[in-house]
């Protein structure tokens, strides 16, 4: 097996010993924003309303810094490092009362790769992390030695968890493990991701609870969607020796894209499974493991509307001198647009474009063109130049009948709405066809009528369509599995009626085009990816000072 380099073990220990000096004084989260994300799993803990686990931590490790972040506002976004995570504010002029308006980054993504992110598509590479994933701080399996079994494939579901790894990363088979009764509960394949999630973590992963909202107690889910505070899983389960108070014990150990959890046969009920101090491991790997990178800085003010303010402060680290700095968080959209190309039409003989119904790109940049008149689609270079086409009118695979959305993931697989065939048609990238599945209201059975496409921000594919009195935004698996739905007919908020276009911000916040004849149908309305209504805007009442968004 490959082993990557680990520091020694006299070098950990000090980096352990500093970043202790620099977290010595826990802090209170410093923003209402951050406040209330902590208040509603925590406060219940803290206060001893209840026995579990904490979710973010008693108390932050840090006052609110910035670090850079190239889509952030000014260059720089608002986080603050708990033990488990660190809280974000990537869009401090969003809704402050969305619980996606504070986030918690991909952090064990980055310790598992070396892949430090600094903007949406920004990274700088460096060593994975050789900071140890649970226990004390010498147990000897680190991010870097589980970074490898990203790859590893899915077990059988419904089968016995008895995978074992070692300190060195090296995993083996321990039948005698069966007895503890751990199954692969559920298994998630999206794009770049298929790994089970075990069962005593899907189980805590769905769980509800007391949490705390506005100042009241009440039962909810304590995640909600489960990813919320983990994202997905990016290694399976794996049982381990792990030295926990200098005591080895049997643990259960799996990491996602946000956090690790563990299991711990035998702990009292509430903390069996417990999430990993992942936000400590983080800045050590950040602020003491890469090489010249300092120490974040401290801002020194923060509006409760969520409105960002220049902030000018310092910070010392026990490893670095003061480090000043000043920043200022601006937008100005860019007013540089100039014409470069265009191609199809009457006077076009190199296209056969007719009714061009939707569009989108690849990572390569080139473009699919969707023709509802010709049912087929036409793949294009950036300056125009046909590349490939398929697609006619009929039932049958590789063929549509009138489609009207087109979407291209990631791996450049591309999804065709194909609107009254009642179903999507994936495709790979060279236009070959590779499944469908309809598109239907699960309670009804009715098979609706998909308009538009996208890929949301994990690789999950939603789809808008109607049929008669329903219209939904649905949310599949880029397999086809069905996961949820939302939204309804109507004009009311949070209601779309006739969906026409999907289409995602950086925010990770979902805009759906509702068009129609009736009053108040002609809005673009607002979620985040989880379905949660957040605003609207357009034709909300019919007036002559309303901004309507008809399409013809």
């Amino acid at each position: 097996m490959l082993r990557l380099f680990r520091l020694p073990a006299a070098i950990v220990a000090l980096v352990v010993l500093a970043f202790a000096v620099v977290q010595a004084a826990a802090v209170a989260p410093g923003n209402p924003a951050f406040q209330r994300t902590w208040e509603r799993t925590d406060q219940p803990v803290a206060s001893g309303a209840v026995a579990r686990t904490w979710i973010w931590g008693p108390e932050a490790n840090t006052a609110v810094l910035t670090e850079p972040y190239a889509e952030a506002p000014g260059g720089q976004r608002q986080v603050q490092y708990f033990d488990k995570s660190r809280m974000e504010i990537n869009n401090p002029s969003g809704d402050p009362t969305s619980p996606f308006y504070v986030t918690n980054g991909l952090l064990v993504v980055e310790l598992m790769t070396g892949r430090l992110q600094l903007g949406d598509n920004q990274f700088q590479q460096h060593a994975p992390a050789q900071v140890n994933v649970a226990g004390d701080p010498d147990d000897p399996l680190t991010y870097a030695d589980l970074a490898p079994l990203r790859s590893a494939p899915a077990v059988p579901n419904g089968s016995l968890i008895t995978q074992r790894i070692d300190g060195n990363g090296v995993v083996t088979n321990d039948p005698s493990l069966a007895s503890q009764g751990v199954t692969a509960a559920f298994r998630l394949s999206v794009p770049g991701i298929d790994h089970q999630v075990a069962s005593p973590f899907w189980t805590f992963l769905n769980s509800s609870g007391p949490v705390r909202i506005a100042g009241q107690t009440t039962t909810q889910r304590l995640f909600d969607p489960w990813f919320y505070a983990t994202g997905y899983p990016i290694t399976e389960a794996y049982w381990a020796r792990v030295k926990i108070g200098g005591t080895l014990r049997l643990v259960l150990v799996q990491c996602f894209e946000r956090r690790c959890l563990t299991y711990t046969p035998g702990n009292p009920a509430g903390f069996e499974v417990e999430a990993g101090n992942v936000g400590q491991h983080y800045r050590v790997w950040r602020y003491e493991q890469i090489p010249g990178n300092g120490s974040p800085t401290a801002t020194s003010t923060r509006t409760a509307t969520g409105v960002s303010t220049t902030a000018t402060s310092t910070a010392t680290s026990t490893s670095t001198s003061t480090a000043t700095s000043t920043a200022t968080a601006t937008y100005d959209p860019p007013t540089d647009y100039a014409f470069v190309t265009s191609w199809g039409g009457a006077y076009d003989p190199s296209t056969q474009l007719q009714a061009v119904g939707s569009l989108a790109t690849d990572a390569d940049g080139n473009v699919y063109l969707l023709d509802y008149n010709t049912n087929s689609v036409e793949m294009y270079d950036s300056s125009g130049v046909l590349l490939n086409r398929w697609g006619q009118l009929g039932s049958g695979i590789g063929q549509f009948n009138t489609p009207l959305g087109i979407t291209v993931d990631l791996e450049g697989d591309i999804y065709v709405a194909d609107t009254l065939n009642h179903r999507i048609q994936k495709f790979g990238a060279n236009g070959i066809y590779e499944r469908q599945w309809l598109v239907v209201d699960p309670n009804t059975l009715t098979q609706l009528e998909p308009r538009a496409i996208t890929v949301g921000p994990t690789g999950l594919i939603y789809v808008a369509g109607f049929k008669d009195t329903l219209s939904y935004v649905q949310v599949y698996d880029g397999l086809g599995g069905f996961l949820t739905q939302f939204s309804s007919q109507g004009v009311g908020a949070g209601q779309i009626y006739l969906p026409a276009g999907l289409a995602f911000d950086s925010f990770n916040n979902l805009y759906v085009l509702s068009q129609g004849a009736s009053p108040g149908a002609n809005r673009v309305v607002k979620f985040t990816s989880a379905g949660i209504y957040v605003g609207q805007w357009g034709n909300i009442v019919p007036s002559a000072g309303d901004m309507t968004l008809a399409l013809s």
